[in-house]
Parts: C-alpha cells; structure tokens; sequence
C-alpha cells in the first residue's frame, strides 16, 4: 500500500477523522477512518473504495501459482467495535484487459467457495466474463455471496463465458455462512490444494 495523502480532523470533541488516498496493486483507493466516542467507549469504523486493483499482481502476491487478469473494484466497510463489516467486489470490464484465471485460481477459488476441488482439467487458462461478490462478517460468522448471476438455490461467483474454455464457480444460497474460525481452515485448505 502506497499513502498519497492524509488529512485528519476533530470534530464535536468525541470523533477525530481521517480522510487518506492511497495505490493497491495499481489500483485508486480511498478511506475514510473514523474514530468515535474516544476516550469512554472506542469505536473505529473504516470505509473504503478501490477502483481498478490489478488482480494478476494480488492474485500472485498471494500464491505464485495462482494467477487472475482483469481489474477489480473493490468496497467495504467495518465496524471494529461489533466486529461486523462487508466487502463487496465486482471486475470491470476495459478494452485490451483479457479475463482469465490459471487452474491454480479456479482450485483456490473452488475450495473458498466450499465447491469440491478440482484435480484436472483440461486447458491451462480459463475465461471468465464476471467476477462479483460480498462476503459479510457478522457476529463470529462469514458469508459468502455470488453477485454475478443466480441459477436455482446457487449464486455465481464467478460466471463464465459462453463460448471457449471458461469456468463457472457458484455458492449454495443457503449454506453459504461458516464460523470464522472454521473459514480461516478453509483458506488454509485453498492454499493446499493449488499446489
């Protein structure tokens, strides 16, 4: 993360503000951080956008072996006091920006999603024409959602194209929320399986 600029502020003697601007993979972010009821009772509460994030640069940060092209939008926000907050992201579309996962990122993304992991596929590379979702944290639990089209009872998280080697990856809209601590396995799991 790269800081281009800070400002903060008090104001009503009880909340200081921060406004920054900042580089994520490329992407133009924007926060604003706002600390409340300070001294009796403190509460953060973060908001935040990210326009055009480079996903093959945050995808490989991750894991080298799991690689995504496109530019994503990302924004949130959280209360760390209720220990709640929701990301919501969504790819966009730019001319001469190809989108396209490598089989390392469809198994991560599979096991994120609880789908059942892949072991072989063929083709090295796979066309995506959306990638849209919210993941909600709210008392202990986490949620998942596929914003990018619904089939039934499943959400797409990651719809494909019609045409070509493409991939769809949906989530079940009814079991879709796991403990944190269970998810923070299923993470740990993705990650196993890509290698």
């Amino acid at each position: 993360i790269l800081f281009e600029d800070l400002e903060g502020f008090i104001r009503k003697g009880k909340v200081f503000l921060i406004n920054l601007n900042f580089n994520l993979y490329r992407g133009k972010g924007r926060a604003k951080v706002i600390f409340s009821d300070i001294p009796e009772n403190p509460d953060i509460i973060i908001y935040f956008k990210v326009r055009n994030l480079n996903l093959s640069e945050f995808s490989t940060s991750i894991n080298k072996q799991i690689y995504i092209s496109g530019l994503m939008n990302i924004e949130g926000k959280f209360k760390l006091r209720d220990k709640e907050g929701e990301v919501i992201f969504e790819t966009v579309d730019k001319r001469g920006i190809k989108k396209f996962m490598n089989f390392g990122a469809v198994k991560a993304v599979m096991a994120l999603a609880n789908e059942n992991p892949v072991k072989q596929m063929a083709g090295a590379n796979f066309s995506y024409r959306k990638i849209k979702g919210k993941i909600s944290v709210r008392k202990k639990y986490l949620t998942i959602e596929g914003l990018a089209g619904k089939k039934g009872e499943n959400q797409f998280i990651v719809k494909g194209n019609p045409f070509g080697t493409s991939i769809n990856i949906l989530v079940h809209g009814r079991t879709n929320t796991i403990r944190l601590k269970d998810f923070k396995k299923r993470i740990k799991n993705a990650l196993t399986v890509i290698r």
